[in-house]
């Protein structure tokens, strides 16, 4: 039987690299700074708890790819 508790947003971290390529991301964040992006992502999402249905962690972690991909196109966007 599927685990139907609350779970912390962060375990989501673990689908994040699912989301992105590793080779490319994996040498700037660590997996303590996923699991607190995937945080970020829940809270962004309305989750203020740190409660979540196991059924959106693939949605929290589908957040969390799209934040570190724009943070990862801001700070490594050439300077004018």
């Amino acid at each position: 039987m599927a685990n139907t508790e609350p779970q912390d947003p962060a375990n989501a971290a673990d689908l994040v690299m699912d989301e992105l390529d590793p080779e490319v991301y994996g040498d700037y964040y660590s997996y303590a700074a996923i699991r607190d992006i995937c945080r970020r992502a829940a809270f962004d999402m309305g989750i203020l708890d740190r409660k979540a249905h196991p059924e959106m962690l693939p949605a929290i972690a589908f957040r969390a790819a799209e934040m570190i991909r724009f943070e990862m196109r801001t700070v490594t966007r050439p300077q004018d």
